[in-house]
């Protein structure tokens, strides 16, 4: 298994992406949420991607935020993705 908790990997036009912290139920922190944003840009500028599917690495999809590895008080703009 990577160390990386969220994965962008390529089939032909069909992108997936995964959330890798299946010990945590992929719960989403500060790192994955920024990872997140860089791979939704990466994909923008794919005009080949035509399909991306978003998927949980083992038996959870996500149980939300994982709020021990929250900062207090961060906030980020989202990229100007149209």
């Amino acid at each position: 298994m990577s160390d990386e908790t969220v994965l962008l990997t390529y089939d032909g036009p069909v992108a997936v992406v995964s959330m890798n912290r299946p010990d945590r139920h992929n719960a989403f922190t500060d790192a994955m949420d920024t990872r997140f944003f860089d791979v939704l840009q990466e994909l923008y500028e794919r005009p080949d991607v035509r399909c991306v599917v978003w998927r949980g690495a083992g038996k959870s999809f996500s149980s939300n935020g994982w709020l021990r590895g929250s900062q207090p008080g961060r906030t980020h703009e989202s990229p100007a993705i149209y």
